[in-house]
Parts: C-alpha cells; sequence; structure tokens
C-alpha cells in the first residue's frame, strides 16, 4: 500500500480510508502505473489480488505488469488487454488464469483508466469466475446438444387447464413438420386427437405426475404419427405447474415394423392364413372359454389330388390352388371365426360359438366354394367337423377333426365328415 499516492484526494484520511477498503475488497484490486506505452508498473494490489494470482505483495509492487501477466496468462488474452489499454476506454475481459502449479482458472477482469491521473494510472479488478464459467459452458453444451438432438423438445407454458408452446428444437420440426411460428401460443390439444387421452394426459400433468405416454399426434400435412412422449411439468415460483418439458420420439417405422414381423410370425405367407402355432394358441383360448359353457367346433380340411397338381403343372399351379382354398374359407366364414394352413395342403379353421351342424353346414359351403375356382386343377377337398370339449388340449382336439376329415377321405373325398365326442 504505501507509495501509492492518489492524485486529486490528497494524502490525509481519505487516501488511507480508500486505500483501506480496497485492501479488504473480496475482489482482486490493483493500480497500474503506465510510465510509457508499453511499460505498465503495479503501484497498488489489495490481498485478494495475492490470493488470486499467487504472488506476494512486496515482490510485485513497482515490477512489470506484462512480464507478470506473461507468466499467468495465453498470449491471445494479453493482446487483447493491451489493444484495450490502447484505446484508453474502460473494457472488461475474460481470461484464463495460469497459476504456478498449472492449475487455471476463469477470470472476469475490469479495466478502468482513473480519470483524475491523466490516463497514467488504471484500476483493474479481477475475480474468479470458474463456476460461472463452468455453468455457461454446460448451459451452451446443453442448448446445443437440445437443439441438435435426435429426440424431439418442445417447452411449453400452461394456460388455464392446457399449455402454448414456446420452444421447439429442429427434431421436433422435423419430426411434426410444423415450425415454431406455426406452434408459437397454441395448445398442445391442437396436436392430440384422442381426446380421451388428451383429458387423461391434462389430469396428470396438472397435478405434477411425469408421464411417459405412446399417442398418435397430428402432423402440419393433417397425417397422424405415432411418438413416445415423456414429460414433465415444471413448477413456477409458487406450487402450481407452470410449464412442461416434452420429448419426443418418432416410433411410427418401429411399430409398423414391429407389428410387420408379428403378423409375418403368426401368418402363413403365401395364403395370409394364420399358421399352425398362433392357431394352436386360438384353440387353446377357445378350450379354456369351453369351461364357462360356449361352443366351439372345428374343421379340419385337406386337399384330395393335390399332389398331382404339382407333378403335372409345376408348384406355381399348386400355388394357385393353396390360395382359391384359403379363399373359399374367407368367403364362408365370419371374421370371428379363425382360419390357418396347418401345413402342406392341409387347412383348419375354429368356429366360436357354433353347434357341430351349423359347422357341418359351413363346411359343406366352404366344399362348394372351392370346387366353383376355375383354377382348382380337378382337386376336390375333404372336411372333417367336431367339437371342441372342455379338458383336452390344442392338439388332441385337432386330431380329433384331423380324423374325421380322414374318414371323408377314406369314404371317397369330396365331402364333409362330422366326429364324434367319444373319439377325443
Amino acid at each position: 500500500m504505501k507509495g501509492l499516492r492518489v492524485d486529486g484526494l490528497g494524502n490525509g484520511l481519505a487516501t488511507d480510508l480508500l486505500v483501506a477498503l480496497c485492501d479488504r475488497a473480496p475482489d482482486a484490486v490493483c493500480v497500474m502505473e503506465r510510465h510509457n506505452d508499453d511499460d505498465y508498473r503495479f503501484a497498488y494490489l489489495n490481498a485478494a489480488f495475492e490470493r488470486l494470482y499467487v504472488c506476494r505483495r512486496s515482490a510485485t509492487l513497482g515490477s512489470d505488469v506484462r512480464a507478470f501477466m506473461r507468466e499467468r496468462s495465453e498470449p491471445e488474452d494479453q493482446e487483447r488487454v493491451a489493444e484495450g489499454l490502447a484505446r484508453d476506454e474502460p473494457f472488461r475481459v475474460r481470461r484464463q488464469l495460469r497459476r504456478p502449479d498449472g492449475t487455471r482458472v476463469a477470470l472476469e477482469a475490469n479495466f478502468q483508466p482513473l480519470p483524475w491521473t491523466g490516463g497514467r494510472r488504471w484500476l483493474f479488478t479481477s475475480r474468479e469466475v470458474t463456476a460461472e464459467f463452468r455453468r455457461h459452458v454446460r448451459m451452451t453444451q446443453l442448448a446445443a446438444a437440445v437443439e441438435r438432438g435426435f429426440d424431439g423438445v418442445s417447452i411449453s407454458v400452461r394456460e388455464g387447464d392446457d399449455w402454448a408452446f414456446s420452444y421447439l428444437n429442429e427434431a421436433f420440426t422435423h419430426m411434426t413438420g410444423y415450425t415454431i411460428e406455426d406452434l408459437e401460443g397454441r395448445h398442445w390439444s391442437a396436436l392430440i386427437p384422442d381426446r380421451l387421452k388428451l383429458e387423461n394426459l391434462r389430469a396428470a400433468l396438472l397435478s405434477g405426475q411425469q408421464v411417459r405416454v405412446e399417442m398418435e399426434l397430428r402432423k402440419k400435412d393433417g397425417t397422424e404419427a405415432t411418438f413416445e412422449a415423456a414429460i414433465q411439468p415444471l413448477k413456477g415460483t409458487g406450487s402450481d405447474y407452470e410449464s412442461m418439458v416434452t420429448v419426443l420420439r418418432d416410433v411410427t417405422e418401429v411399430r409398423r415394423r414391429e407389428e410387420q414381423l408379428s403378423y409375418e410370425a403368426q401368418h402363413d405367407s403365401l395364403t395370409g392364413l394364420l399358421n399352425r402355432r398362433a392357431f394352436e394358441r386360438m384353440v387353446s383360448v377357445a378350450i379354456d372359454m369351453t369351461r364357462q359353457g360356449p361352443v366351439h367346433a372345428l374343421i379340419f380340411a385337406d386337399l384330395d389330388g393335390f399332389k398331382d397338381v404339382n407333378d403335372r403343372f409345376g408348384h406355381e399351379a399348386g400355388d394357385d390352388v393353396l390360395k382359391w382354398a384359403a379363399a373359399a374359407f374367407k368367403h364362408v366364414l365370419f371374421d370371428t371365426d379363425e382360419v390357418a394352413r396347418w401345413g402342406g395342403d392341409e387347412f383348419a379353421a375354429l368356429l366360436l360359438h357354433c353347434s357341430v351342424e351349423n359347422a357341418v353346414t359351413s363346411a359343406n359351403s366352404i366344399l362348394e366354394s372351392f370346387l366353383q375356382a376355375p383354377q382348382r386343377r380337378n382337386t376336390g377337398m375333404s372336411l372333417g367337423v367336431v367339437a371342441v370339449l372342455p379338458g383336452e388340449t390344442p392338439a388332441q382336439a385337432i386330431q380329433r377333426a384331423d380324423a374325421a376329415c380322414y374318414l371323408a377321405k377314406a369314404a371317397g373325398g369330396g365331402r364333409v365328415c362330422a366326429g364324434v365326442a367319444e373319439e377325443a
């Protein structure tokens, strides 16, 4: 502190008070004195400066400021400070301080020429802003990640019982076709066509629940797509939830592919009918239902003379016959009935809530429909009909229907034979 002369204030009590206040300030404070254009010397520095810059006041006072800073700052920071000093106007910079132990901290520095000194002296204050700098970097990185992320992100503010858009990231606009100008101020309800889901969503959000939901949203072009949404309501200054953040992921193609794979896993690729495994599951459900009293029936069919079609006309002609047989079942049976290609030229059908007598009538209609097919290549069809019995397995029920079909084929084919319960 000794040696500092504050021109214009005298050297009495006011000067001593000013120096005492500076020496106790939490920020680093120093006064630089310019001797010529390139020569700045430390005229004063406080205790906080010693702590921040890791130096001793007695060794630093009167020393070259630029030499001192060259050991503690990057060249580009030194250049910015030199440019600011040359303008002879107040300026502020953010810079890095390199301490003797190798650690680095972020600083905010303010340079102020002291007006009563004719530009010879500058007041230099600085403080560490490492934590603020890191928060700023994190927020900048977070903003960049949100803006350029793959998931759609929106922020909405509460208006009554609805939520109005205030921010959309690029992925959100790409997924939905809307821009921020399209949706700013509009409510979420404009995008949700399912009114019941909308009301349930509102109730959950207004109570502060975090929501994860899959729902259909209406895009700008009027089409609907399936989205997974994670929605977090946020409290304002009070206890109410005043805004919400929504993260969207378009799963339309994923769900379509899942449905396609599920369909392919359960259906015959040639005829589009159920495959054996899926049909057995349906029969198992029907058997469980039989315990409560409903009556169900099974039809098992085998084509007559099919091998000759493949041998004489080739497999493409055989595939056409199989498709005609599948079409005959679909033409006669109800949508609630289940039809399967059991394997090769064998077919099976489960008729729900249907007696054996009615199933026999349906089986005869299937046979008649098939015989009218112009490309059946003189093939016929034999069909067996049985009732589904409580307590049996799907394999047992289908075996009985197969046995009834065998009786029809043994009797000359081209007919329907009903089995009896005792065959189980």
